[in-house]
């Protein structure tokens, strides 16, 4: 995984400056631009006593859960024949583009155990679908900075565990072997149930060093095809409140997603979407051998929540700041007092990268937090609404606020 620290903080400027504004970012405060998450969980609690959950909460106990009737079937779990998502075998090769991006991409695709799979590397740009630019360059990707575009097979002179840098790779939820596609095309047999996750091979102690452009465009034969992305990326259509449009193409609803498959079930989780490639340390094993598998409640995307956390999210990335206090001034419970009323209500910003699941994971491993403030916030179970943005940030490529609250 990316090395993550915590945001330094930044002093305000003197309160002769007008608005209180951050001063512009220095590379000396986030040292060599690595992946880098800020935190913040608050609560309020003066008028309301803490329950047994909230006590256990704040010592970093996950032993509080409540049950939620649609995690029952998630989609990495559901047949073909299921009532709970419409699926089609796949008759014919299905097309996808696989963005080049840091962290591993979910296709809604479904296998079954010792279901055979074809992938082919589509050659052809025209027959690809997906390629609303008709461009070339789709079917290319680069990772390294000043290196000319490659195809599936990476790039021939960087090397990670023998393998070229940015060749395409894949496997299946719940299954730590990972195919290398070193062939225009390549037949697989699955070793066990679950949905199918590509990447690119990447050495995963440093991500400063790479830079994803360009994807590449794959066909696939066999597994049960999840036609509608609603159904695939959704537990049920509660996962937005009433006054919240869905979309469900977005990266922030996908990260909705992966949090809420985290909150159901983390060891689940930890088995669905770690590979042998991951760098897995002491603490985070720890934790999951600690947790239980309580189901927590299924957060919801809120309209006031999401107004909140695109707010700040443009504030940090117009005037290249970090942390949780706006430039005008504002900290976390001011800004939440300015749009919803709670008790309840934390934040976690994370930096140079926009991968939902890769997101998600390094909120969980919380590797530079001793309180691990941000994996709190993804499990706290007094929390119920969720609001997210995501947005290009001109110094350190991308940034990402999550705010919760109950």
């Amino acid at each position: 995984m990316g090395v993550c620290q915590n945001v330094p903080k930044i002093k305000s400027k003197s309160k002769r400056t007008l608005n209180h504004q951050n001063p512009k970012i220095d590379k000396k405060n986030f040292k060599n631009n690595k992946i880098v998450i800020a935190d913040e969980s608050l609560s309020i609690t003066n008028t309301t006593k803490k329950t047994k959950d909230e006590d256990n909460t704040s010592k970093g106990s996950f032993t509080m859960g409540y049950s939620n009737k649609y995690y029952e079937t998630s989609p990495s779990n559901i047949s073909s024949n299921s009532t709970c998502v419409q699926t089609n075998p796949l008759s014919k090769p299905q097309n996808f583009i696989i963005e080049a991006t840091i962290g591993e991409i979910e296709i809604p695709i479904i296998v079954e155990k010792k279901e055979k799979i074809i992938i082919k590397i589509n050659q052809n740009i025209e027959n690809n679908k997906l390629n609303k630019n008709n461009d070339s360059s789709q079917n290319r990707w680069s990772f390294l900075k000043n290196e000319k575009p490659v195809n599936y097979l990476g790039h021939n002179n960087y090397k990670y565990k023998n393998i070229n840098i940015g060749a395409l790779l894949m496997r299946i939820s719940g299954d730590k072997k990972i195919y290398c596609l070193d062939k225009l095309e390549k037949q697989i047999i699955a070793n066990n149930k679950g949905n199918l996750l590509f990447f690119a091979n990447l050495d995963n102690s440093d991500y400063n060093k790479y830079e994803p452009k360009g994807s590449l465009s794959i066909s696939i034969l066999g597994g049960n095809y999840v036609y509608d992305n609603e159904l695939f990326y959704s537990y049920n259509i509660n996962c937005f409140s009433n006054n919240c449009k869905p979309n469900y193409d977005s990266k922030e609803y996908k990260i909705l997603y992966y949090i809420n498959k985290a909150r159901n079930n983390i060891k689940k989780f930890f088995n669905d979407y770690y590979s042998l490639n991951d760098n897995i340390n002491q603490e985070f094993k720890d934790f999951l051998n600690n947790s239980n598998n309580n189901k927590r409640s299924q957060l919801k995307m809120c309209k006031e929540l999401n107004d909140l956390a695109l707010k700040h999210c443009e504030d940090l990335c117009e005037n290249e700041t970090v942390g949780h206090t706006s430039t005008d001034g504002l900290n976390l419970k001011s800004r939440f007092d300015n749009y919803y009323k709670t008790h309840y209500f934390g934040e976690s910003i994370i930096y140079n990268i926009n991968n939902p699941l890769f997101i998600v994971k390094n909120l969980i491993e919380d590797k530079y937090s001793k309180k691990k403030k941000n994996r709190k916030n993804l499990f706290f179970n007094q929390f119920e609404q969720v609001g997210i943005c995501i947005k290009e940030h001109s110094i350190y490529k991308f940034c990402c606020v999550i705010v919760f609250s109950e």
